[in-house]
C-alpha cells in the first residue's frame, strides 16, 4: 500500500453522530476553523457545481468529522460509500447528494449511497392498478402490526398480494434474494438522485414501504438493526473489495456486524475480512481489539480472537455463533486532531 490507496477496502460510513455531527460538537479551534475555511474555499473554486448545493455542501462542512476522514486517510482508504439508514424525504436526499460532492472535493471515491431501501426497491416500483395504493398499505396498519412476523399478518397478506416476489423474500423462500441484479446495494439512492419533483417528498411513501419491508426482513433473520441485512447485501455484491470497514456510532449496529463477522468466520472459503470503527464522539472511536479473550454473553460465554482492522490475521471462529448481543473487547482510541488541509 506503501506511495498508493487501499484499493481493496471498502469503507461504509454511516452518516449521523459517525462522519456528520453538530457543529457546536466541536471545539472550533484555530486548527479545526482553518480547515473548514480551506474547504470552503475549495468548494467555491469548483465551477462545475451549482450555487445551492455549494451553500448545502459549505454547511455539511461545518459539522464534517475531520477527524475520522484523517484516520481513513492515514490507512489509505479512499473508496467509500454512505451507510445510511434513511427514508426518502427530499431534504434528506438533497443533504446526501451535497455529502456526495463533498467526500468527492475532499478526493474520497463515493461509490453509493446504499440504504435499507436497496432491498425492496425496484420490487415495489410498479403496482397493479386494481390494488390498493402504498399510502393505504402502510398508513393503515400500525408500526407493530407491521413488523409481525406471520403469514396471518394482514399487512403482509396485503404485500403478498400486491408484490409477490417482495413477500416471498421477507419470508425467506426467494433463493438468491441478495444476489438479485435488480436491487443491487444503492440502487435506490440512485433512482432518486436526481433533480427532486414539484411534488413535495415523491418517494417518501416508497421508501417508508421498502424501509419497513426491510425491518421485517431483518427481524426474520434475528438481527435487530436494519444495517445487518444491508451489511449482508453489501457482501454478497462486494466486487473487487476483499476488505469491509464498518463505521458507526449506534452499539446495535455493531453488535449485529460482530454476529455477522462471526458467522462468516465459520465459512472457510470466505476471504473477506469485516472490520468496524464505532464512534463514541467526535473525535474518539473503538476499534477491534485482536486481544484473545472470553467475553460473557448473558449466560454463554463465546471465545474468539477479533482483528484490528487492517490485520492480515484471520478471525479464530469461536465453537458457535453468539445467539445473543454482547460486547466485544474494544481497544479505545484517541484520533489525531484535525492537522492542516
Amino acid at each position: 500500500m506503501a506511495g498508493g490507496n487501499d484499493e481493496s477496502t471498502l469503507g461504509l460510513l454511516d452518516i449521523d453522530h459517525s462522519l456528520l455531527f453538530q457543529a457546536s460538537d466541536f471545539v472550533l479551534d484555530d486548527a479545526r476553523a482553518s480547515r473548514i475555511a480551506a474547504l470552503k474555499l475549495k468548494i467555491d473554486e469548483n465551477r462545475t457545481i451549482s450555487d445551492d448545493m455549494k451553500a448545502a455542501m459549505k454547511k455539511l462542512a461545518d459539522m464534517l468529522n475531520f477527524s475520522l476522514l484523517d484516520y481513513l486517510t492515514q490507512k489509505k482508504i479512499r473508496h467509500v460509500s454512505l451507510f445510511t439508514d434513511m427514508t426518502f424525504k427530499d431534504e434528506d436526499i438533497q443533504e446526501r447528494q451535497a455529502l456526495v460532492l463533498l467526500l468527492e472535493v475532499l478526493d474520497f471515491i463515493v461509490h453509493d449511497v446504499i440504504t435499507p431501501n436497496d432491498l425492496f426497491w425496484n420490487m415495489t416500483a410498479e403496482s397493479k392498478q386494481d390494488q390498493p395504493s402504498d399510502m393505504d398499505i402502510f398508513k393503515s396498519f400500525k408500526g407493530k402490526q407491521r413488523h409481525e412476523i406471520s403469514e396471518e399478518n394482514p399487512f403482509l397478506q396485503k404485500i403478498a398480494a400486491k408484490y409477490p416476489q417482495a413477500h416471498k423474500a421477507i419470508m425467506e423462500t426467494e433463493p438468491g434474494f441478495y444476489q438479485n441484479k435488480n436491487n443491487l446495494p444503492g440502487c435506490a439512492f440512485k433512482a432518486v438522485d436526481k433533480p427532486l419533483p414539484e411534488t413535495k417528498n415523491t418517494f417518501l411513501i416508497q421508501s417508508q414501504l421498502t424501509k419497513t419491508l426491510a425491518e421485517i426482513l431483518t427481524n426474520s433473520k434475528g438481527y435487530t438493526h436494519s444495517k445487518a441485512i444491508m451489511l449482508e447485501h453489501m457482501l454478497a455484491n462486494l466486487g473487487r473489495f476483499k476488505n469491509i470497514l464498518v463505521v458507526d456510532d449506534n452499539p446495535e449496529v455493531i453488535s449485529n456486524v460482530q454476529i455477522i463477522k462471526q458467522k462468516r468466520a465459520h465459512n472457510k472459503s470466505d476471504h473477506i475480512t469485516i472490520n468496524y470503527l464505532h464512534i463514541t464522539e467526535p473525535n474518539r472511536i473503538k476499534q477491534d481489539s485482536k486481544i484473545l479473550r472470553t467475553m460473557k454473553r448473558g449466560a454463554q460465554k463465546v471465545s474468539g480472537i477479533f482483528t484490528s482492522p487492517f490485520s492480515s490475521r484471520t478471525p479464530s471462529p469461536s465453537s458457535s455463533p453468539p445467539k445473543t448481543r454482547g460486547k466485544h473487547e474494544e481497544t479505545d482510541i484517541q484520533l489525531p486532531s484535525p492537522g492542516k488541509f
